[in-house]
C-alpha cells in the first residue's frame, strides 16, 4: 500500500508539472499566433490606406507606403506556431484512418502530461523488481530414490555447516539422506530443519506426497 500510495503521488506531482510546461508552450505558441494575426490585419489595412493615397497622389501615400515596408519587416521574423503539433499529428492520422479526429485530439490533450510519469514510474518499479528476485526454491522429495551415496560425505557436520551444504544443494533427498550425508541422527535432521522453518531461515510446504523447501536466509 505505502508503494502504490507512494507511486500515485510521485504521478501526481510529475503530471502537474508536465502541464504546467505544456500550458506554457500553448501560451507562448497562442501569444505569437495572435501577434502575427493582428500584424496581418494591419498591413492588409495599411495597403488598402497606402493605395487609396498613392492612387490620387495624396499627402499621406509616403507615409503608408513606409508603414507597409515596416509592418513586412516585422512580420518577417515571425510565423504561425502549431499549439499542439502532437495531438495535431494525431489527429490527422486517426482521420485517415477514418476515426473522429477531434476526439482523438481531446483524448490526446488529456493524457499528454500523464504519459511520461507514468512510463518513469512503472518503469522503476520493474527495475527494482528484476533487481530482487525470488529466492531458489529447492525440491526437496522424501519419497525420492536416495542421491548417489558418492554425494554422501562422511564426516559429522555443525549445524551451521549443515545449512550451507543445504544451500548448495540442488536437489534434496529424504532425511535419511541428509543424516548420513551430515553424519547425525534422522531426529537431528529434522529438529535442525523445524528450527530453521520457525526462525524463517527456510520455508516448507507440502505438495502431495513431497515437501518443498525453500531458502530464504
Amino acid at each position: 500500500m505505502l508503494a502504490v500510495l507512494g507511486s500515485l503521488a510521485t504521478i501526481y506531482g510529475n503530471l502537474g508539472r508536465q502541464a504546467e510546461v505544456r500550458d506554457h508552450k500553448v501560451a507562448d505558441a497562442m501569444a505569437e499566433n495572435r501577434t502575427l494575426s493582428l500584424k496581418e490585419e494591419e498591413l492588409v489595412q495599411a495597403k488598402t490606406l497606402a493605395k487609396k493615397e498613392c492612387v490620387t497622389i495624396g499627402p499621406r501615400c509616403k507615409e503608408w507606403q513606409t508603414r507597409v515596408d515596416t509592418l513586412t519587416k516585422e512580420m518577417s521574423s515571425l510565423r504561425a506556431i502549431a499549439v499542439d503539433p502532437r495531438a495535431d499529428a494525431i489527429q490527422r492520422i486517426a482521420t485517415l484512418l477514418g476515426f473522429q479526429g477531434e476526439q482523438v485530439r481531446a483524448i490526446v490533450q488529456a493524457l499528454d502530461p500523464l504519459v511520461l510519469p507514468m512510463f518513469l514510474e512503472f518503469g522503476s518499479m520493474l527495475f527494482f523488481t528484476v533487481a530482487f528476485p525470488t529466492p531458489k526454491r529447492i525440491p526437496q522429495q522424501f519419497h525420492a530414490t536416495e542421491l548417489q551415496s558418492s554425494e554422501i560425505v562422511h564426516r559429522i557436520w555443525t549445524k551451521e555447516e549443515a545449512f550451507q551444504d543445504l544451500r548448495r544443494l540442488k536437489e534434496v533427498g529424504s532425511g535419511r539422506f541428509l543424516a548420513a550425508r551430515w553424519s547425525v541422527a534422522p531426529s537431528t535432521v529434522s529438529r535442525w530443519l523445524a528450527e530453521w522453518q520457525a526462525d524463517g531461515t527456510i520455508e516448507r510446504e507440502r505438495q502431495g506426497k513431497s515437501k518443498s523447501l525453500t531458502v530464504v536466509g
